[in-house]
C-alpha cells in the first residue's frame, strides 16, 4: 500500500488521510489528523496509532478481519469521527466511552455486532450514530443517556424489535430512521422526543400500532407498514408538513383526521384506499398530493 508521510496537510493546505499500515516517522504521528485504513486486511489496529494525539478521523470501513478494537482506543482524546462500516467488528471495548470528543460513529453493515457497550453513555459529544444493517437486536437503556445525539439510523436492523422504554430521554434527537427494521412496537415515551423532526418507519412490516407521537414532527413516513389507524394525537402534530402513507393497505383514516393537520403540505397516499375518503375537493392545505 502506498505510504504517505510528513503530516495530514498537503502542500495546498488541504487535509488528506494517512493511508498505510506502516508506522510513519514519530514526528509525523504527532500531527496526523486523519488515518484511512479502509479495505485493508488488518486483524488488529496498529499500535502506533495510539501515539497520534491529534487524530480526529479514523476510517476502518470494510476491514473485514478486524473483529474488535484495542483498549487503548480510549486514549485518542481528539478523535471526532470513527468509521467502522462493513468491518468484521463483533465487540466494542468499554474504553470507547472515553472518546469524549467523538461526534460520529458509523457501525453500519457490522453484521457481527449484536450489542453495544454501556460505556457509550460517556460519549458526551456524540451526535450521529449509524447502525444500518447491523446485527444489533436491542439498544441498552444507557444508550439513551447520549445527550448530544441528534441523528440515529437503524435501517434494516432485522433483529430489532423495540426501543428502550427510556428512549424519550434522547432530548436532542431530531432524526430517527428505522426503515425496513424488525421493529414491531414503539415505546410510549416516544412522545417525549420534543425535538424530533423526522421519523422514518417505512417498510416496518411488523409495526401495526403507533403510540402518541412527538408534537414537533415535520416529516413522518409510514409507507408500507401494517398500521391500521393513526394515533389519536394526530391533531396535535401542528408542524407536520410531509406525511407518506404509501402502501398502508390496512390503514383506515377519515378526511377529518387529515384536515386536522394545518401545516400539511405533502401527502402521499399511493396504493391505499384513502383517496376515496377525501372527496372531490381533497385537502385545501395540501400543496402536493401523490396518489
Amino acid at each position: 500500500m502506498r505510504e504517505t508521510f510528513a503530516s495530514s496537510v498537503s502542500t495546498n493546505g488541504m487535509e488528506h488521510a494517512y493511508m498505510s499500515t506502516e508506522a510513519p516517522p514519530a514526528e509525523a504521528r504527532a500531527t496526523l489528523t486523519r488515518i484511512n485504513l479502509s479495505r485493508t486486511d488488518i486483524e488488529t489496529l496498529p499500535g502506533w496509532i495510539a501515539e497520534c494525539a491529534q487524530l480526529r478521523e479514523l476510517d476502518l470501513c470494510r476491514c473485514m478481519r478486524l473483529v474488535t478494537l484495542p483498549d487503548w482506543i480510549g486514549r485518542l482524546g481528539a478523535l471526532q469521527k470513527l468509521y467502522l462500516a462493513g468491518s468484521g467488528i463483533q465487540t466494542l471495548p468499554r474504553t470507547l466511552g472515553w472518546l469524549h470528543s467523538l461526534r460520529e460513529l458509523d457501525l453500519s453493515w457490522c453484521k457481527g455486532l449484536a450489542a453495544l457497550p454501556n460505556a457509550l453513555a460517556g460519549l458526551a459529544q456524540l451526535a450521529t450514530v449509524s447502525l444500518v444493517h447491523s446485527g444489533i437486536a436491542m439498544l441498552p437503556p444507557s444508550f439513551c443517556e447520549l445527550e448530544a445525539l441528534t441523528d440515529l439510523y437503524m435501517d434494516e436492523c432485522k433483529l430489532l424489535r423495540t426501543l428502550p422504554k427510556n428512549f424519550g430521554e434522547l432530548a436532542s434527537l431530531t432524526r430517527l430512521s428505522l426503515r425496513r427494521s424488525g421493529v414491531n412496537a414503539l415505546p410510549a415515551r416516544l412522545r417525549k422526543l420534543t425535538g424530533l423532526r423526522e421519523l422514518d418507519l417505512s417498510a416496518c412490516w411488523n409495526l401495526k400500532t403507533l403510540p402518541a407521537l412527538p408534537t414537533g414532527l415535520d416529516t413522518l413516513n409510514l409507507s408500507y407498514t401494517n398500521v391500521a389507524q393513526l394515533p389519536t394525537c394526530l391533531p396535535r402534530l401542528v408542524k407536520l408538513r410531509e406525511l407518506d402513507l404509501t402502501g398502508c393497505k390496512q390503514l383506515r383514516v377519515s378526511a377529518a383526521e387529515l384536515e386536522a393537520l394545518p401545516a400539511l403540505w405533502v401527502l402521499t397516499i399511493a396504493e391505499t384506499e384513502i383517496v376515496h375518503v377525501l372527496g372531490p375537493a381533497g385537502l385545501e392545505q395540501v400543496r402536493a398530493l401523490f396518489v
